[in-house]
């Protein structure tokens, strides 16, 4: 699936529920995505715009947001061993807390941009014990993390009230300017 320049694809029922998709790519100079129904069996997602995740996605392969990200609901975002790439910031829709969860097979999580400085999110649960990348600043009420958590970047790091784990996560700060991890 492929837009023009300024479109906008909105999706209000699920996706794939019946038969399996292959990639669905939404790509434009200004082209975004509005999610208020579940995808659940596409073969990869790509976004060059502005998301605006209000339901779950769960593909086989890799799922790429290049535009910034925000949340309108709290949704779990699968795939099957793939990568998942936020490139711009991740934030809550408005002051709500929005929680992002990520399914169970899914493989790194990479965030490049700010994650929940305009809107902070309320928790980030990592369910399949992978690695999350967090290359700009990032503030969230929680992080419940199963796996490596790694804090790549000269930004303030806000964590306010816990990172919470199962007694197995990793977690490396690669610059520690603003760290307030409590």
């Amino acid at each position: 699936m492929a837009t023009g320049t300024a479109a906008t694809v909105q999706f209000n029922d699920v996706v794939g529920g019946t038969y399996a998709l292959g990639a669905i790519q939404i790509t434009g100079t200004s082209a975004a995505l509005d999610l208020n129904a579940a995808i659940t069996n596409a073969s990869s997602l790509s976004v060059s715009g502005a998301s605006d995740l209000g339901a779950n996605v769960t593909t086989s392969g890799t799922q790429t947001y290049t535009g910034a990200v925000t949340l309108s609901a709290s949704p779990t975002l699968t795939t099957t061993s793939n990568t998942i790439t936020f490139s711009s910031t991740v934030n809550a829709v408005d002051a709500t807390d929005r929680d992002l969860t990520f399914g169970s097979g899914s493989g790194n999580v990479i965030f490049t941009g700010a994650v929940g400085t305009t809107y902070n999110l309320g928790t980030i649960t990592d369910i399949a014990g992978q690695t999350l990348t967090f290359s700009d600043a990032v503030t969230a009420n929680t992080i419940a993390n199963y796996g490596t958590l790694l804090f790549n970047a000269n930004a303030a790091k806000t964590i306010s009230p816990a990172i919470t784990d199962n007694g197995t996560t990793t977690i490396q700060v690669i610059s520690n300017t603003d760290s307030n991890i409590s």
